[in-house]
């Protein structure tokens, strides 16, 4: 009886410190990226995003993507603040590349009326020092006010993958599908609590809200993925790449997760 309670004591604490060490691992990358919104009010945008970049970070504008630290050095100090806080959070089972994603406004100053609104999303990665630096932003902005904003919300866990594929094949596995079936190959690969920013709306914070606006997005878009990025637990995977339109070139963001159900599409940032 008494060796019994000991091992179910032992397990509950086991899995007490497990589920306490996962939070607070999710909550770094919500720290790095309220550290990183701070430096910005408390200095400037440049100076926020030299201090908060990797040096391969990387932006993105009209379907390219260049170095951050570059684009950063070379842009004069903005006349604007820029405001942001993460809304959704998510980490890989690894613990060393993460996204937050949320709202911004561009202001003259705190008190003034918001300029423009949108929504970033942000790769974080956890260097060899030990610290949190962004892999790349990319925003979406849309007309009228921000989205009521509450408390983070955290993604859930994956599932470690044990196929070897990497990011770029998962991606390229739905742009076939996507070519041949148009928007409705977003209906199988959509997670349940996906998060889609799409150009000129308010996010889309779940399977349901997607599916309603799928009409919202051009059915014959051409997606070429440039790189992305596989966490070691092989449960998380992000793809950046251009978003052609005709003869505009934008571009796109998309966070894959692994379930029980396999890759499954937990974040998409889309312009067109």
């Amino acid at each position: 009886m008494f060796k019994n309670v000991m091992r179910f004591l032992i397990l509950f604490l086991s899995l007490l410190f497990f589920f306490q060490g996962s939070s607070q691992k999710v909550s770094e990358v919500i720290n790095a990226e309220k550290a990183f919104a701070r430096y910005a009010i408390e200095h400037n945008t440049k100076e926020a995003f030299l201090a908060f970049c990797d040096d391969s970070g990387l932006v993105f504008n009209k379907g390219k993507a260049a170095n951050a630290k570059s684009v950063w050095t070379a842009n004069a100090v903005p006349a604007t603040k820029l405001f942001w806080r993460p809304a959704f959070a998510g980490l890989a089972l690894s613990g060393e590349l993460g996204f937050t994603t949320g709202p911004w406004e561009a202001k003259k100053s705190e008190r003034d009326t918001a300029l423009a609104v949108g929504e970033y999303t942000t790769i974080w990665h956890k260097n060899n020092a030990g610290e949190w630096k962004f892999l790349l932003d990319m925003g979406i902005s849309y007309k009228g006010p921000q989205y009521n904003w509450g408390k983070v919300k955290k993604a859930k866990k994956g599932t470690r993958e044990s196929i070897a594929e990497d990011a770029l094949t998962i991606d390229k596995t739905f742009i076939y599908n996507y070519e041949k079936k148009g928007n409705a190959a977003f209906v199988n690969v959509l997670h349940a609590d996906v998060w889609c920013n799409l150009q000129g709306l308010p996010p889309l914070k779940n399977r349901s809200q997607v599916l309603d606006n799928l009409e919202t997005i051009p059915k014959d878009l051409q997606f070429v993925p440039l790189n992305g990025g596989m966490a070691e637990s092989r449960d998380f995977a992000y793809v950046y790449g251009t978003v052609k339109n005709g003869t505009t070139e934008e571009n796109y963001l998309r966070i894959w997760q692994y379930t029980s159900d396999g890759w499954k599409l937990l974040v998409q940032v889309l312009k067109w």
